[in-house]
């Protein structure tokens, strides 16, 4: 079952940075956490709003997003906020497949 699941969050990471990556191509606003989970939700992503939460600090850990996060909200009301998600040139790289890395699997 563990199996299974790191092979959920490498396909949910190289979703999350398509996504990403896509908004950047077009010159849209940068990701915010609600349309970045209705997006995958159409993919039919099941993850909760707390896992993906989870996936991006990850990938920002890896050096693959950047985002904001509103700490304010977090505190204050217990909100979780993210917004400005956008893949960084290392992210980039991942989707362009110029560069690969095991952790993210691209189909």
């Amino acid at each position: 079952m563990e199996i299974l699941k790191a092979d959920f969050v490498r396909v949910l990471r190289a979703e999350i940075l398509k996504a990403a990556y896509e908004s950047h191509s077009l010159r849209l606003p940068r990701l915010s956490l609600v349309p970045l989970q209705t997006h995958l939700d159409r993919l039919h992503f099941d993850v909760s709003e707390d896992d993906l939460a989870t996936v991006l600090e990850d990938l920002k850990d890896r050096g693959y997003v950047s985002y904001e996060r509103d700490e304010v909200a977090w505190r204050k009301h217990r909100r979780l906020r993210i917004g400005k998600i956008q893949a960084t040139p290392a992210g980039r790289d991942l989707v362009e497949q110029t560069k690969a890395d095991p952790a993210v699997q691209f189909n």
